[in-house]
């Protein structure tokens, strides 16, 4: 991109999510969404409790089926379970129904830690002609601008099965007939068919059926394929911004600042990251180190792999592209505002700074939140 053509393109970016006004993060679980959910908070966007996820637009995450979980324990129960027996509610199954939910609620920022909209109901297996047709009417929301965090799959894999097995263990040792021995054998020794009964969407490709909707989310172990990454490659082009974990902090806290006018970003916060929730559960790796089971999971994550290899591309553009309008001078929130100044860097939320940067005009609405007030942590 010239000098001459960066200040028409991001004064159009800059109008873009002005006028939207509203934030859907696609969380893909174990690729930072925790984090960047507490930078929106701390930028001062508007949110559910917690990372701003509604259960009642059904954007919380599905990892495991509950029914194979609760056979292989003896009836324990454990969250994460809706994985094929529970999909979107009524008013999180289409665009209109979402923002009209969101701005009842008075809310610019979402958070979505299942998949992309559309695509058919929970519990078909993609295949067919029925499942072909709701693959490709998958779809992300226009009138939401749209932010993603991707993570090389090799990592990110790895670390969803050692935060899962904390919860686990933790779930059963004290609580149920498990012990320790009984907790190693079931879980730590390379199981991949027990994997794939209780946890199948996580052993398979996960961050690829983020973006391919509820039928094809629930497609079988082994059933992610070609079709399936032209369609997620297809929805991740029509991403506002695509960010790339592994591509250092300076760059997620340029795509922040720059591209969302946030006065918060990820080299500054750290949440929840997996050696604090160890020490807090008591869990060590090396309690449960499946290696094994690692090596004969990681060849068949392919399909991760290459949607992987399209946000690197696309997150580097990204960064060429918010690079050039900064080193012009080029500031969101004065762009915005006409006379708002930038905030310094690591100042946090200062005198004059609209709230949540560029999504401060989505702020509208009634506020509601049925006896349970977010709270606006403005730093």
């Amino acid at each position: 991109m010239t000098p001459y053509a960066a200040p028409s393109f991001y004064h159009i970016h800059v109008t873009s999510v002005v006028r939207r006004g509203l934030l859907e993060y696609l969380h893909i679980s174990k690729s930072g969404g925790t984090s960047f959910s507490a930078a929106a908070k701390h930028s001062g966007c508007l949110m559910a409790p917690g990372i701003g996820q509604l259960e009642a637009l059904g954007d919380l995450p599905r990892w495991i089926n509950g029914t194979a979980f609760e056979e292989l324990t003896g009836g324990t129960s454990i969250m994460w379970s809706y994985y094929g027996s529970k999909g979107r509610p009524a008013q999180g199954q289409s665009c209109t129904g979402r923002l009209a939910h969101l701005k009842e609620l008075g809310y610019n920022y979402v958070s979505n830690e299942f998949t992309l909209h559309g695509g058919g109901g929970s519990g078909g297996g993609g295949g067919g002609s029925r499942g072909a047709e709701g693959l490709h009417a998958t779809h992300v929301c226009p009138g939401s601008v749209n932010v993603v965090t991707l993570r090389q799959p090799d990592g990110r894999l790895a670390s969803h099965l050692h935060y899962m097995l904390a919860r686990v263990k933790k779930r059963l040792l004290g609580k149920t007939d498990f012990d320790t021995s009984d907790f190693f054998d079931t879980f730590c020794t390379g199981d991949v068919a027990m994997w794939q009964r209780v946890a199948p969407p996580v052993v398979d490709n996960y961050a690829l059926r983020s973006f391919i909707g509820e039928r094809a989310f629930h497609s079988p172990v082994g059933g992610i394929g070609s079709e399936h990454v032209k369609v997620a490659r297809r929805l991740l082009l029509q991403f506002d911004l695509v960010m790339d974990l592994d591509a250092g902090e300076e760059a997620a806290d340029l795509a922040m600042r720059q591209g969302l006018g946030w006065n918060v970003s990820l080299s500054e916060l750290h949440v929840r990251t997996s050696s604090q929730t160890f020490a807090k559960l008591h869990y060590s790796k090396e309690d449960c180190p499946n290696e094994e089971l690692l090596r004969l999971l990681l060849p068949r994550q392919e399909p991760d792999r290459q949607l992987y290899s399209t946000g690197r591309t696309l997150a580097f553009l990204d960064g060429v592209f918010l690079d050039v309008a900064q080193a012009l001078g080029l500031r969101p929130n004065s762009l915005a505002a006409g006379t708002v100044p930038p905030p310094a860097r690591g100042t946090g939320t200062v005198k004059g700074s609209p709230a949540c940067g560029l999504l401060n005009a989505g702020a509208t609405g009634r506020r509601k939140t049925a006896g349970r007030k977010a709270r606006l942590m403005v730093r």
